[in-house]
């Protein structure tokens, strides 16, 4: 984000600041998964099923089943993987 605003792209302090707001909310769940990993596996599943609605992943819809099958992967899916073996895991668990 820092090197697609320097040089001449360069817009100001606050495009950058905007910029690096996208990368927050995963930020903040990367924090609670490590001291509360089912409440922080809830929104990851929940995310990973408006991605799969926004993106038009159900049979009736145009996209063909190679673009579903790839954007779902790269996506949705490993939103969707994390959340359930957050959800599945115990706070506190020790190895």
């Amino acid at each position: 984000m820092i090197a697609s605003n320097s040089g001449p792209e360069w817009t100001g302090w606050t495009a950058l600041l905007m910029q690096a707001l996208v990368t927050l909310p995963f930020f903040v769940l990367a924090w609670f998964s490590g001291r509360w990993p089912r409440t922080a596996g809830i929104p990851l599943i929940a995310f990973a099923l408006y991605l799969v609605w926004f993106f038009g992943m159900f049979p009736g819809d145009k996209p063909s089943l190679i673009n579903k099958a790839i954007t779902f992967i790269l996506l949705p899916g490993p939103l969707f993987a994390s959340g359930i073996v957050l959800l599945g895991s115990r706070s506190g668990e020790q190895e």
